[in-house]
């Protein structure tokens, strides 16, 4: 069966065939940029063939040896070009364009080589021994990031904004692009990450997974940079006031839907996280959790089943929730659930370009304002978080990449 039929529908053939035949160039382009590895091999080969397919589209049948290997090349070029856009928009707030990380960007068709080839790595589930949480200073500074490892503009001047702080503790809520492979880790990430003075932390994500993990477990877990969390891919922190919990919601999410919504596991994180946020509780302290994955979409919807998971290990969930993977800034409204009030803060606006997000009912703040990028002007500022402990409250920021605090709220310990 040809496959040409399909790119006809509701367009002109003959510009429909000139547009893929675009589209697979740039995308050879992109993917040749990477850094070799086994990955980027594949990815280039799978593009070659599906670009030959196409240049051989009108030879007489019997086709060619080796055409039906290219059409099926093309089959998984035509997939990703569907699927990796869709997973990457989220709640459309995206950019459409063929720019790096907007929703056509010919580079994303490498991920589901990556998705589809490569094994998981094996999950770290902690001892008994190396349960706890570890200790920080009661008027710390911690820079949070999500959705960080680009390589792009923005995020270089987001670290720079860290750097500028000079913050104790810097933290990654997870994401590493294109789909989190080793080379990838290392240059995006390990190599470019503004670490804290005293300790720095990597959250496992979906993109991280496209490529089994193995980026993030191999290379970053056995970072020094990233040395204190001790090769496990969720931790805890705790000072007299709150306790700082991450947990890896990518892992265990469900691999059919490209890792896209969170999931805890049921035989060690849950009954990690209810006795570390039980021990919280009983000493008065808040709960601070973060997790790549959102527990709520814009409009407020509860994501399952990590919003459920959340809420039943820490009865009714946390004090305060910081998530990325949605491409976006914003703080949401405070949120009744069970015993507990949760007040949730999206920072997936790392360095992946989105639009601008219209405030609706469900949000306290969301970043609205354009950055002022020439080449890309529909783009909304990137961004990250800061968590200043003081002795009487918990001081929030949102910045821009540029280091301005575009929102703030503080927080008393007691009450």
């Amino acid at each position: 069966m040809s496959l040409l039929p399909l790119f006809s529908r509701g367009a002109d053939r003959a510009a429909a065939l000139a547009t893929l035949e675009r589209d697979l160039k740039r995308g050879l382009e992109t993917v040749e940029r990477a850094p070799a590895s086994p990955e980027r091999e594949r990815a280039i080969a799978t593009l070659e063939s599906a670009a030959r397919y196409l240049r051989n589209r009108d030879a007489a049948e019997p086709g060619p040896a080796g055409r039906d290997d290219d059409e099926r090349c093309l089959s998984l070029v035509l997939s990703a070009r569907e699927t990796a856009p869709s997973r990457e928009r989220l709640a459309t707030r995206g950019l459409l364009g063929t720019a790096p990380y907007e929703d056509a960007d010919p580079g994303w068709f490498g991920v589901l080589w990556s998705w589809l080839t490569r094994p998981r790595a094996p999950f770290r589930s902690r001892p008994r021994s190396a349960s706890g949480a570890i200790s920080f200073a009661d008027d710390a500074v911690v820079a949070l990031a999500a959705d960080w490892g680009t390589g792009c503009a923005s995020s270089a001047r987001i670290a720079e904004a860290i750097r500028a702080l000079d913050a104790p503790h810097a933290i990654h809520l997870g994401d590493v692009y294109y789909a989190g492979t080793e080379a990838e880790v290392r240059d995006k990430l390990v190599s470019a990450w503004p670490a804290g003075s005293v300790s720095s932390f990597t959250l496992n994500a979906n993109h991280e997974m496209y490529s089994g993990g193995h980026g993030y477990f191999d290379v970053a877990l056995r970072a020094p940079a990233f040395a204190a969390q001790g090769g496990f891919s969720y931790f805890a922190m705790e000072n007299r006031h709150a306790t700082i919990i991450g947990v890896d919601s990518a892992y265990h999410a469900q691999w059919a839907s490209l890792y896209h919504r969170g999931a805890l596991d049921a035989d060690a994180q849950m009954p990690w996280l209810r006795a570390v946020g039980r021990a919280a509780r009983s000493a008065g302290r808040k709960v601070i959790l973060l997790s790549h994955h959102h527990g709520l979409e814009l409009d407020g919807t509860p994501v399952e089943p990590l919003w459920s998971q959340i809420a039943d290990a820490l009865e009714g969930g946390p004090d305060i929730w910081y998530w990325g993977h949605v491409h976006a800034g914003a703080a949401f409204a405070p949120r009744r659930s069970g015993g507990a009030v949760v007040r949730g803060r999206c920072i997936g606006h790392g360095g992946v370009p989105y639009a601008p997000i219209a405030r609706g009912p469900a949000l306290a703040w969301a970043e609205d304002a354009l950055a002022g990028d020439p080449d890309e002007p529909r783009r909304a500022r990137n961004g990250f978080a800061v968590l200043r402990f003081a002795d009487d409250a918990l001081i929030e920021e949102l910045r821009d990449e540029d280091g301005a605090v575009r929102w703030t709220e503080r927080t008393p310990w007691r009450g």
